[in-house]
């Protein structure tokens, strides 16, 4: 079992002029506090907010951006990467939409069941789920507020009548 710390920094705000986001890995030395660079992993995406999993050795991170426009209604999106041990590399193994734009924090219920996710609501939208004839759930933007979601801890689905 490895001993060592890895750090992930999310480059939402700081590098925004040149275009390097990502989220960037560090090797911690403890001893002496030195930070070895490791990787940019997913240079393109601006993450904010992280969330590490201990129990299964996941990073769940969130990126606020509301400008990708295959998503609904400038949702966010939410990534789980998988950390290995021994090199800090991210793998990642999910990849969701929160269905609200700029997700900002979120936080493992205490089993490790279900990942909450809380937005801003300075984005001008509120996001409400409705279901179609056929049983689907899809996201209508409607005004400004924030939302909370509730979210599987891996299967990234939203879950019905967990909008808040």
């Amino acid at each position: 079992m490895s001993k060592k710390t890895f750090v992930y920094i999310g480059s939402w705000y700081f590098q925004k002029e040149t275009g390097d986001y990502g989220l960037s890995g560090y090797e911690f030395n403890p001893e002496t506090g030195a930070m070895q660079f490791l990787a940019v992993t997913e240079p393109g995406v601006l993450f904010d907010f992280t969330y590490f999993d201990k129990a299964r050795g996941l990073l769940y991170a969130l990126a606020e951006s509301t400008d990708v426009p295959e998503l609904h209604g400038g949702s966010g999106r939410i990534f789980v990467f998988q950390i290995d041990p021994d090199t800090g590399a991210l793998t990642q193994i999910d990849c969701a939409e929160t269905w609200c734009p700029a997700p900002c924090h979120m936080s493992l219920d205490e089993k490790g069941r279900f990942l909450v996710v809380a937005h801003h609501s300075s984005h001008a939208s509120l996001v409400k789920i409705e279901q179609d004839a056929g049983g689907n759930y899809y996201p209508v933007v409607e005004w400004a507020d924030s939302a909370v979601s509730c979210f599987p801890s891996i299967k990234m689905e939203p879950l019905a009548g967990f909008w808040m």
